[in-house]
């Protein structure tokens, strides 16, 4: 899905992405390409940004050194995904993330100046683990880790959608604090990186869990005129 939406005379193109789609990756290059805009902007922190363009950076990185640099919350992060997308059985060549460095490589390959407007890794995972109390922690963890008896995941539907979304709305009912931390705070933070910047138009990459507060962030600036197409 990719909706269009007019800011104060800047056009911004959201693409919500599937992270573990070939469909995403395509659409994601496809967009820029027609589109061919001032700037590209992607869900990405430095942290993340270097992390998936370094491929084999987390395999090689010893923990204790990632603790030290102050990269250990990032370090848990790819490892809850790791072991969520091995629970689902889902393809290791389908990396989360790599639908986000497509818009990437693709603005790069087009000399378009692209911006990594998401915060800090670190920071989100702080402020989400200060949010839960020891108990939740643990129950968290759990979660994460041990197989659900009672609960089927929707393989087919998760292709379709942002892992990390949907990871977030399976946790949501018991653990809401969660949702405010990863998707309300970041979309918020989002919109605010992206108007800082110059341009007269925009393309944004985001998981589909973000098209729609993302929107409502951008919504909230004068003079707004929204379009969408549904892909």
């Amino acid at each position: 899905m990719k909706e269009t939406i007019n800011v104060d005379d800047r056009e911004i193109t959201v693409v919500g992405t599937a992270h573990i789609s070939e469909e995403s990756r395509k659409e994601v290059r496809q967009t820029i390409e027609d589109v061919r805009p001032e700037l590209v902007a992607v869900e990405l922190d430095k942290s993340r940004f270097d992390s998936l363009r370094e491929d084999s950076g987390w395999r090689d990185l010893e923990i204790s050194e990632a603790i030290r640099d102050g990269k250990g919350n990032l370090l848990l992060l790819n490892l809850i995904l790791s072991i969520y997308q091995r629970q689902l059985g889902l393809e290791e060549g389908m990396k989360p993330g790599s639908e986000l460095m497509a818009g990437v490589d693709k603005a790069e390959e087009l000399g378009i100046d692209y911006a990594l407007i998401d915060q800090d890794i670190n920071k989100t995972l702080n402020r989400a683990i200060s949010s839960l109390s020891l108990l939740d922690k643990l129950k968290l963890i759990a979660s994460m880790i041990l197989p659900s008896d009672d609960e089927e995941v929707d393989i087919e539907a998760l292709k379709d959608g942002d892992m990390l979304g949907t990871i977030i709305e399976e946790l949501e009912e018991e653990f809401p604090e969660l949702k405010k931390v990863f998707l309300d705070e970041r979309n918020r933070y989002m919109a605010e990186e992206l108007l800082e910047r110059e341009f007269e138009s925009a393309v944004v990459v985001v998981g589909a869990a973000h098209v729609e507060g993302l929107l409502e962030e951008l919504k909230k600036e004068k003079r707004v005129v929204l379009s969408f197409s549904v892909v």
